[in-house]
């Protein structure tokens, strides 16, 4: 017994120096910023860039240990150490955790099949049809995004870096636009410039070239477009749409005041 008294193995209580270096267990790289802990000491070791770390001036036995709480899990978990040691190695795997949360609209109506995806994890999660979806086998900080075909989400994403729980996406349907264009003639083709062309929801409205043609950008939902003009008598009258188009067409006949 009287041989761990001290750091040299003697009864003898002369200070000694350990050293050591924690590395990743996947790719044996150091990991920096590890703090490192040995009991009796009035201060903490942390690793450097390398992942080598050392403490000097310690006496008697004592126990070092990677300290919890870091995002990792250390092979050993302590070492005893009663003399001077330059191989105080440990191995790090990252520490796993669980996500969970729901993905509902401005109602609190729950939004199914949204895709959730974890930053640096492979695969995806959705949600099922109360909207909660769940995420195991995280590790380290993790960025958590919600996506889905015509929805946006708030936040558009959270970061978590241990267990979570009310991991919470709200959805609001996505505004989606688009733009309509033709072109106005007249029955064996030759352009009508000056044509006024509106737009049912939309203020104002458009006036055609004088090669006939317009275009609108900005339409949102089923619109009616209508043409007229002073001189002609349009066909259609109107057109509805709901979506891109570029051959929303007119074609003029004389009107009552063509001359």
């Amino acid at each position: 017994m009287a041989s761990l008294a001290g750091c040299t193995g003697k009864l003898s209580l002369a200070p000694c120096s350990i050293a050591g270096r924690i590395t990743r267990a996947s790719d044996g790289n150091g990991l920096d910023e590890i703090i490192v802990q040995v009991n009796g000491a009035s201060n903490v070791a942390t690793t450097s860039k390398d992942g080598n770390w050392s403490m000097s001036g310690l006496t008697g036995v004592v126990t070092v240990t990677p300290a919890g709480g870091q995002g990792w899990v250390f092979t050993p978990s302590a070492k005893t150490i009663w003399r001077s040691a330059n191989d105080v190695d440990f191995i790090a795997v990252p520490t796993t955790y669980s996500a969970s949360g729901r993905v509902y609209d401005d109602l609190g109506n729950p939004i199914r099949l949204v895709v959730i995806e974890a930053s640096g994890h492979p695969g995806i999660v959705m949600t099922n049809a109360d909207g909660v979806w769940a995420w195991d086998g995280l590790s380290g900080t993790t960025i958590l995004t919600a996506e889905a075909h015509g929805w946006t989400f708030s936040p558009s994403s959270h970061v978590v870096d241990g267990p979570a729980s009310g991991v919470d996406f709200v959805g609001s349907p996505k505004v989606i636009t688009y733009s309509v264009s033709g072109r106005v003639t007249d029955k064996v083709g030759n352009p009508i410039g000056g044509a006024l062309i509106t737009f049912s929801g939309f203020a104002g409205g458009i006036v055609t070239k004088p090669d006939g043609t317009w275009s609108k950008s900005g339409l949102l939902g089923s619109v009616t477009i209508t043409a007229s003009h002073d001189d002609w008598v349009l066909s259609p009258s109107s057109c509805i749409v709901d979506g891109p188009r570029s051959d929303v067409d007119f074609v003029g006949s004389f009107g009552a005041n063509r001359r």
